[in-house]
């Protein structure tokens, strides 16, 4: 009550100020004044109360909110970098499996041209030894031949003829090499049948 008068009771009657052992008074407006301000200063320290309340509710909710956004975050990478990781399993499965495919490609095409070889080798087998067959009548003692018995061959010629009949009479050995292609050729023709037969179907 700084701004509020403050009386005391003299032998003259009220005195302005205070004074030991005289009793002190206000003035009725002043203290009315002063008590209405200081009603109003209280109910606005209650506000104010109020709403410093109300402040630290919304900075728990946003500190609870700030921390289950951090544990969703948290949780959101940790399942991207899960999802990630997959992915990249995946990737080198598929990486994997072109490898392997492509390497089966190129085994694939060796064997076709091994294929394409044989036939080829044994279509020029064929024809050689039906040609040498057909020469072999003509030579030598051959059904064809001028009858001329074999002392009376040159070397030479007596080698020419043996070499005929090796090539039309194969070795064990040789015979043996040339079933193993005609199984490969066998193999292959079946597979080229069982292939066109399921396009057919």
């Amino acid at each position: 009550m700084d701004s509020v008068k403050s009386y005391h009771v003299g032998d003259a009657g009220l005195v302005e100020g205070e004074a030991l052992g005289r009793i002190t008074v206000y003035l009725a407006a002043d203290f009315d004044r002063v008590s209405e301000a200081y009603v109003k200063a209280g109910e606005r320290e209650h506000e104010l109360q109020l709403r410093i309340a109300q402040l630290e509710q919304s900075e728990k909710q946003m500190q609870e909110t700030v921390g289950l956004v951090m544990r969703t975050g948290a949780r959101v990478i940790a399942e991207r970098d899960a999802l990630q990781q997959l992915l990249n399993q995946r990737d080198e499965a598929i990486h994997d499996l072109e490898q392997r495919r492509h390497a089966e490609q190129q085994a694939c095409q060796a064997a076709e041209q091994r294929v394409e070889e044989l036939r080829d080798r044994k279509n020029s087998i064929v024809a050689l030894q039906a040609a040498l067959a057909k020469a072999r009548e003509w030579l030598g003692d051959g059904k064809y031949a001028d009858g001329l018995h074999r002392e009376h061959w040159t070397p030479e010629y007596a080698a020419l003829i043996d070499c005929i009949d090796a090539a039309l009479n194969p070795t064990a050995e040789a015979a043996s090499e040339r079933a193993e292609d005609d199984r490969w050729l066998q193999m292959k023709d079946d597979a080229e049948r069982a292939e066109y037969s399921d396009h057919e179907e």
